[in-house]
């Protein structure tokens, strides 16, 4: 007859478990790989959800951006909605067509939170929209907010922002004494990504004689050593140098621009009445290029000079 097999050896260190035992194991192994199939992972907040991921109304508005929502809604809840990406929209809509009555309602609890809102990523147009939309008597509150926080809010990304709204709709005599906070402080905020604009719009929305202050501060010692190509002489050429750093420079040639746009030829440094015969050769770069060009096409050469290609 057949040869009998040889019984298959046990698992080292023990024998086989029993039929029933090995079944059961493997039903509970089978469990456990459908619960981790079906464990899903908690998804992160929407951008803007912030602390109102678990309020009703802003729920609803995320479900549904076209829900009919008033803004006598949102009281109790204006400055949550203005930190959120849907609300802060939501609301900024509202505005341009609000009654005073409304916008009194949104704006009471607006003001406690305005320096917050001022930086943060949505709410800063809430409160620009405000400075577009408010009363009069309201958009003078806002601008009282802005006061000892000026230069921080022009070196903010977002604050940058408000700024140079409030700068295209306050009083000329607010603006004047809210931008005298940045006087000292002028080069460092030509320098920056956020403060070249803010000193722009100065330029843009003031009076010059308000403005004077930030022409003065070319003729102040340069805060780098200059380049190659500045002037020398020392001590009697750090003004020129420090106006060589800033028209080279991709923010300080923006200033420089709208200095020669905006102000007139005899409130600039006397070396900037003409780019031909410059106390210095000139760098072939694009800013100081389009620095000269602004400068030829702003003012005639002196007189017993002709004009010349920089």
């Amino acid at each position: 007859g057949p040869r009998p097999q040889a019984p298959t050896a046990a698992p080292r260190g023990g024998t086989y478990p029993p039929y029933g035992q090995q079944q059961q194991q493997q039903q509970q192994q089978q469990q456990q790989q459908q619960q981790q199939q079906t464990i899903v992972p908690v998804a992160a907040s929407p951008a803007g959800a912030g602390a109102g991921a678990d309020d009703p109304l802003l729920e609803s508005l995320r479900s549904n951006p076209h829900a009919h929502l008033e803004l006598k809604q949102l009281v109790g809840r204006v400055a949550l909605f203005s930190s959120d990406q849907l609300g802060s929209r939501f609301l900024q809509q509202k505005l341009e067509t609000a009654t005073a009555e409304e916008k009194g309602l949104i704006f009471a609890e607006i003001l406690p939170e305005t320096r917050k809102l001022m930086t943060d990523a949505f709410g800063n147009y809430v409160i620009q929209k405000f400075f577009e939309h408010g009363t009069p008597q309201e958009v003078l509150q806002l601008a009282e907010q802005l006061q000892n926080s000026v230069l921080s809010l022009s070196l903010q990304m977002y604050g940058c922002r408000v700024i140079q709204k409030a700068l295209d709709v306050i009083p000329m005599e607010q603006r004047s004494r809210l931008m005298g906070e940045l006087d000292g402080h002028v080069v460092k905020c030509i320098r920056d990504q956020n403060g070249n604009h803010v000193i722009q719009k100065c330029i843009e929305r003031m009076a010059p004689a308000d403005v004077q202050f930030i022409v003065d501060a070319f003729f102040q010692a340069p805060q780098q050593p200059a380049g190659p190509g500045a002037p020398g002489g020392g001590a009697a050429a750090a003004a020129q140098s420090q106006i060589y750093q800033l028209a080279v420079h991709p923010y300080g040639c923006r200033v420089i621009q709208r200095i020669l746009e905006h102000c007139a030829p005899t409130r600039w440094p006397p070396c900037w009445r003409s780019c031909s015969g410059t106390p210095w050769p000139w760098p072939r770069t694009s800013t100081a290029t389009t620095w000269c060009s602004t400068s030829c096409s702003t003012a005639a050469p002196p007189s017993g000079r002709t004009s010349s290609a920089s």
